[in-house]
């Protein structure tokens, strides 16, 4: 009985090459499957793990106008609590002791002094305090604290003082109307660029 790779390949020799060839063959195509595996594993946990990712992003996609919607009313309502950006913080300061000192003496309150004081910074915002010393009825700072939430962007009142100021009687003469002297730390906000 004769194989046919005696008849196609007579010795020895010949037979050790054909195997030879066969095994690297065989070798090659070991090591290209065990590559193409790990690349289609790779590929499949690659996959797992943008899927949920992905999954977001068309979320986001479909309320991209509800988003941007909700991000004007943020902007709008922003402009109404801190001063833009672009704003100047020296221009924001003597602006906000000017509207202030308008609104006092417009409440019947005389203002004893008023003095910026340097601004803090914060996460997103600077804040830019004042410190207000007012004289005047009770019914003057109320008008005043009343005013402050009218304005826009608002005025911020970080700490208030109010102290009692009793005039001397003399005698035979009318009892004199009580004065308050107040003390206002107040601030107001400008957004960081």
């Amino acid at each position: 009985m004769t194989f046919a790779v005696d008849t196609h390949f007579p010795g020895r020799d010949g037979r050790f090459v054909v195997a030879s060839v066969l095994v690297a063959a065989l070798a090659v195509l070991a090591l290209v499957t065990y590559l193409l595996l790990g690349k289609l594993f790779w590929a499949q946990d690659t996959t797992a793990s943008i899927e949920p990712r992905y999954a977001r992003l068309l979320g986001l996609r479909e309320v991209g106008p509800q988003v941007q919607s909700s991000l004007a009313r943020v902007g709008a309502d922003l402009s109404r609590y801190a001063y833009p950006a672009t704003a100047d913080a020296a221009r924001i300061g003597t602006d906000m002791q000017q509207r202030i000192r308008q609104l006092a003496e417009a409440a019947g309150l005389g203002v004893a002094g008023s003095q910026i004081l340097p601004a803090r910074p914060h996460a997103g915002f600077t804040q830019i305090p004042l410190k207000l010393t007012v004289d005047g009825s009770l019914e003057g700072l109320r008008s005043l604290l009343a005013g402050f939430d009218r304005e826009t962007p608002v005025i911020l009142v970080d700490n208030l003082q109010v102290n009692a100021s009793v005039p001397r009687v003399r005698r035979g003469q009318p009892q004199p109307q009580e004065r308050l002297v107040g003390q206002l730390d107040l601030s107001v906000l400008h957004l960081q660029p």
